[in-house]
């Protein structure tokens, strides 16, 4: 088997009272519904995709996923550059140390 079976696993179920409607995005989707005359039963099991752990605007998404892999991103073009400026070199024989 894959997994032990004397395992404890901690977890306890959060209180349905925790979720609130109080997200914008959600607080406007439940006020969009009300001003169509509509209501929707469900929508506090959405609350949780909008916890502050969870979810971020798309700007602020964009911002850290952009400032976390560009350096990287940055330095790899860079050795890749390098590396193949060098290999061309390297096979045109300018290394050779026949040239003396």
């Amino acid at each position: 088997m894959a997994r032990r079976l004397d395992m404890k696993i901690n977890w306890k179920c959060p209180d349905w009272k925790t979720y609130t409607l109080d997200p914008p995005p959600l607080k406007e989707h439940v006020e969009k519904l009300a001003k169509l005359g509509l209501k929707d039963p469900w929508a506090r099991n959405y609350a949780w995709q909008y916890l502050p752990k969870i979810y971020k605007p798309r700007s602020q998404r964009f911002r850290e996923i952009l400032l976390a892999r560009l350096p990287h991103g940055v330095a790899l073009g860079i050795v890749a550059s390098i590396l193949i400026n060098q290999f061309d070199r390297w096979r045109k024989g300018e290394f050779s140390a026949a040239k003396h």
